[in-house]
């Protein structure tokens, strides 16, 4: 199983409801010391055959009408 290809097609949208969002792994957000920001994104968990994948999901809707409105 690919891991990376597998998140691709998350079910962030269908549990959180949050439709414009980046996801991250917790095993990245460790590795690249962004736990600081995790107090503004909702964990979210993966669960395949294989195991389950940690995650953090940052909701981008602010951002996206922040850009509409720019222009």
């Amino acid at each position: 199983m690919i891991v990376a290809h597998r998140l691709a097609k998350n079910t962030v949208t269908a549990t959180t409801g949050i439709r414009a969002y980046a996801v991250y792994t917790a095993a990245a957000v460790d590795a690249l010391g962004l736990t600081h920001l995790t107090d503004e994104w909702t964990p979210h968990r993966e669960v395949y055959d294989s195991g389950e994948v940690e995650c953090w999901v940052a909701d981008m809707t602010p951002a996206w009408a922040a850009a509409r409105t720019v222009r």
